[in-house]
């Protein structure tokens, strides 16, 4: 699966099959499964779903005005989760998971960043199924905290 920025189309392509969804607005996110039908009209199973985030109409990047943290998505997840999150200016940011007792159990992000949209995925196939806390924290270059945030995220495996 893939967005194409200068045609403005997602697609998504298995085997000798593909999709393509034509205008896509920007600052959209967009969020695809898959579901096979067979000749005789059996359904498959709903494949997992792929997020595609469009920021950009063609050459004209947006940049966001605020500080923000996203819902991970999915949500709950197994085994991975993608963390989305955004800086209108340089900053440190800090990602770290932590389990329900205060352990870090993860550290995803820590270093200066510049500007922009971003986004970190979270693999936690070694970690027991529960409840998570994942804090951000974006800290201007003044050492000022410009934003810090606490989600939670929840593991079924």
């Amino acid at each position: 699966a893939g967005f194409n920025p200068d045609t403005m189309t997602a697609y998504a392509t298995t085997g000798d099959t593909s999709f393509t969804d034509t205008n896509i607005p920007a600052n959209t996110n967009l969020y695809y499964a898959l579901r096979a039908i067979d000749v005789h009209e059996n359904q498959s199973v709903k494949s997992y779903e792929v997020a595609i985030i469009v920021l950009a109409v063609g050459d004209q990047r947006e940049m966001p005005t605020t500080f923000a943290l996203h819902q991970n998505f999915p949500n709950p997840f197994n085994p991975t989760t993608e963390i989305r999150y955004q800086t209108p200016e340089l900053s440190r940011i800090t990602i770290k998971v932590y389990d329900v007792v205060g352990r870090e159990v993860a550290s995803l992000v820590d270093e200066l960043q510049d500007a922009g949209f971003k986004s970190v995925r979270f693999d936690a196939r070694n970690l027991a199924s529960g409840v998570y806390l994942l804090r951000f924290t974006a800290m201007g270059t003044d050492g000022s905290v410009k934003l810090s945030q606490v989600r939670k995220l929840l593991l079924a495996k």
